[in-house]
């Protein structure tokens, strides 16, 4: 018994601390404390102010405001970046039950921003709550900047997007215009990024068409001859004949029937330059090849010919 209590007591001292403090570990401080969620408010307005973002900074301020135990907040501070995803796909089901579309949408351009995208579930999702919610115009920002990060659609998305045409009532007359030029029925997928290049068009940012055309060139997401065909349209809006003429060359080179769309943008251009004479010579050419014009090459023609006086 003797033996076997002095081997306890041994065996007690041996595993006893050391009264040393430097032989004990260091601890780490807790992760969290009461004062956290002020704290990381206070870093994300520091973080905001310093990247001199203030549309971000109030993105964030409003996910603070509606989920303060949000990772996101954390994240955007740049302690756990990467963890950001977690908001754009788990908060987001809360965002569609309060109709949140423009917050989640501007959070999602801030993370884009600092060179985080969003998954095409999330950007979906948000055309769907928009879509669901009348927003037809936030719908089509979403569906644009999607191609900006280079997130192409797939089914959804463009279902989703043909839900939102025939809201706006644009569908069939863009499905006639797209049948009178090709002479055959397009794929919704056409005819949904036919409508986001002629949206952009006539919103003056003809060169961020023409981005977004030879974009959809290289990824097979457009034909050649409707491609070629807007973007002769944006070289002239934006005053380029030779590069309007030189973007219908290559759309013959390709083996591109022209179109009607064609020549009425051309004869258009010249008729706001008042070259009366070139645009006469371009409705010739298009009567020759066979096409018939349109109400508008007729209106554009007679416009050129009164402020050249040629009224007879």
């Amino acid at each position: 018994m003797k033996r076997s209590f002095a081997f306890f007591t041994a065996a007690t001292q041996l595993h006893r601390p050391t009264s040393d403090t430097s032989q004990r570990p260091s601890r780490q401080p807790p992760a969290a404390s009461k004062s956290a969620k002020v704290v990381v408010s206070n870093r994300c307005q520091d973080q905001a102010a310093t990247d001199g973002d203030c549309a971000g900074q109030t993105t964030l301020r409003r996910i603070y405001l509606h989920r303060p135990n949000s990772c996101a907040v954390t994240c955007a501070t740049g302690s756990s970046f990467l963890l950001v995803l977690l908001l754009m796909q788990g908060n987001l089901s809360v965002y569609s039950k309060k109709r949140m579309v423009n917050e989640a949408f501007d959070a999602c351009r801030y993370l884009g921003d600092h060179g985080l995208d969003t998954n095409l579930i999330s950007f979906n999702t948000m055309l769907h709550v928009s879509q669901r919610s009348d927003q037809n115009n936030l719908s089509w920002k979403i569906f644009e900047y999607m191609f900006v990060r280079r997130i192409y659609p797939n089914q959804t998305t463009t279902e989703v997007m043909i839900d939102v045409m025939l809201k706006e009532g644009v569908l069939p007359k863009l499905v006639s215009v797209l049948d009178r030029n090709r002479g055959s029925r397009c794929a919704p997928s056409i005819i949904v990024n036919t409508t986001l290049a002629f949206r952009i068009i006539e919103e003056d940012r003809a060169e961020e068409a023409i981005t977004l055309l030879k974009r959809m060139l290289q990824r097979n997401m457009m034909f050649d001859d409707i491609a070629y065909s807007l973007i002769v349209a944006s070289y002239c809006k934006l005053c380029k004949l030779d590069s309007a003429l030189q973007s219908k060359d290559e759309m013959i080179s390709r083996g591109c029937n022209l179109n009607s769309y064609v020549y009425t943008c051309l004869i258009g251009f010249y008729s706001q330059e008042e070259r009366i004479e070139e645009g006469v010579q371009m409705m010739e050419e298009m009567s020759s090849i066979g096409l018939k014009p349109y109400d508008e090459t007729y209106n554009h023609l007679i416009i050129g010919l009164s402020r050249n006086g040629w009224t007879n």
